[in-house]
């Protein structure tokens, strides 16, 4: 008994806590382990972006090539994107062409164009604008009350076209016969 009394209030408390302590520590793991992971993380990310713009001695006109292209995505779609406004002010009928034709294209495509300039644009903005894609209950009530608007106005809109119609087919059943039986 003295035993049982010994580990409840010495050593059985202390190995209680430490059992605790080692299983919030395997669950969440422990601040300053967390922060040394970042730093670690941040210091591998700033020695990658360093080494792109650190002299090789062994590049070639290849390599140059190809981290000239990586490059340049971003400004040629920007500037492809620009032009066509232009192109759409200054050749309008050529542009109009151009669009019609653009209407031929399949929606599976277009998604795939869509999955491209996300890949490319989206990510960056994501990253950087955290804080615009938080969600502000203020402008969810508006619209939900904006939406509540609309039903209603599409209701009424709704009972007034049902309302002629039933108008407009009791003056056909006035008449006997409708329009397309006198042109018949």
């Amino acid at each position: 008994m003295w035993n049982f009394l010994k580990n409840i209030t010495g050593n059985g408390v202390a190995s209680g806590v430490n059992a605790t302590s080692d299983l919030v520590g395997t669950v969440w793991g422990s601040k300053s382990g967390r922060e040394n992971n970042q730093h670690a993380e941040n210091m591998s990310v700033h020695n990658q972006h360093a080494a792109e713009y650190q002299y090789r001695g062994t590049r070639n006109w290849f390599d140059s090539l190809v981290d000239g292209a990586n490059r340049l995505v971003r400004p040629a779609f920007t500037y492809g994107i620009v032009s066509l406004f232009g192109w759409a002010i200054w050749g309008a009928k050529d542009f109009l062409d151009f669009a019609a034709r653009l209407t031929s294209i399949p929606d599976p495509l277009w998604m795939v164009m869509g999955t491209i300039i996300a890949f490319w644009f989206g990510s960056r903005s994501i990253f950087k604008d955290k804080q615009k894609f938080a969600v502000d209950p203020k402008r969810v009530k508006a619209a939900y009350a904006a939406a509540g608007e609309v039903r209603k106005i599409m209701s009424v809109e709704q009972e007034v076209i049902q309302s002629q119609s039933e108008n407009s087919n009791s003056v056909l059943r006035l008449y006997g016969e409708s329009k397309h039986e006198r042109r018949l």
